[in-house]
């Protein structure tokens, strides 16, 4: 949250200012909350100063580990229903490497579910749609494909405009898959029209780098590999590969799709 412009100029720019948004966002507040973290809803705003409230960090976690899935918990999504209020959360939940005694792989990184009224409570419902070692009633809502590496992130959007019901929830999320008949690491998608039952999209997305299965970083200039023989026995298969120009910056780069 944060509060109204401060103003320390003459009051005739309270009425400038004033007249501009009501005249440009009027129609639009009513439909939605207007923040005024940017000046997006904001026509004219000279001499007035955007102060922010200070954020107040609670000391009780809103989801904390609590089964037996939930070893760590990272990465998550939350989305507001407008139409209900109703808060849904999507979150990564590590369980540790498996063993045919425990778990298969495709359990170790699982995307679970919760929801809340006020978005501070979350509860977590038994929706037994995957069974974790004995326990049928669990949250997951999504598996990893069992690959080389693990399955993380639960990056989730919904779009009200999508005309499949069936895809108005979209996550993008990075697992391993099978493309022209080698595995690779990248990120993929699935869909859903709820947030709770989802469908993986079967195609590998965007291929990713992964210098375990040589595929390294785009980066400009010849590759040089660097091999050292270490005393500790356990690296011995560890190997640091790099540019010759390491100097240079990283990319980030900006994946959009029209169709998603």
């Amino acid at each position: 949250m944060l509060n109204a412009p401060r103003f320390s100029t003459h009051p005739r720019l309270l009425l400038v200012l004033a007249f501009a948004i009501s005249a440009s966002a009027a129609p639009l507040a009513k439909k939605r909350t207007l923040l005024l973290v940017d000046d997006h809803d904001v026509l004219y705003r000279s001499g007035t100063e955007r102060v922010f409230h200070p954020a107040a960090k609670r000391e009780e976690p809103v989801i904390a580990e609590e089964k037996l899935w939930e070893k760590a918990i990272a990465w998550n999504s939350v989305y507001r229903d407008p139409k209900t209020g109703k808060y849904q959360m999507w979150y990564q939940a590590y369980a540790g490497r498996g063993s045919p005694t425990t778990h298969p792989k495709t359990l170790d990184s699982t995307v679970c579910y919760a929801e809340s009224t006020d978005g501070i409570h979350f509860t977590k419902p038994n929706l037994g749609l995957f069974t974790f070692r004995d326990v049928k009633d669990t949250n997951i809502v999504l598996i990893g494909n069992g690959g080389y590496g693990d399955r993380y992130g639960c990056a989730v959007v919904v779009d009200p405009r999508e005309p499949d019901p069936q895809r108005r929830y979209k996550m993008a999320h990075y697992d391993w898959s099978m493309d022209g008949g080698r595995e690779y690491a990248g990120l993929h998608l699935a869909f859903s029209p709820d947030g709770i039952h989802w469908t993986k999209e079967p195609k590998l997305i965007y291929r990713t780098s992964f210098g375990a299965r040589g595929m390294q970083p785009p980066r400009p200039g010849p590759l040089r590999r660097i091999c050292s023989s270490p005393s500790d026995v356990s690296m011995l298969k560890r190997s640091i590969c790099a540019r010759e120009d390491d100097a240079a910056p990283q990319t980030a780069l900006r994946v959009a799709s029209p169709d998603t």
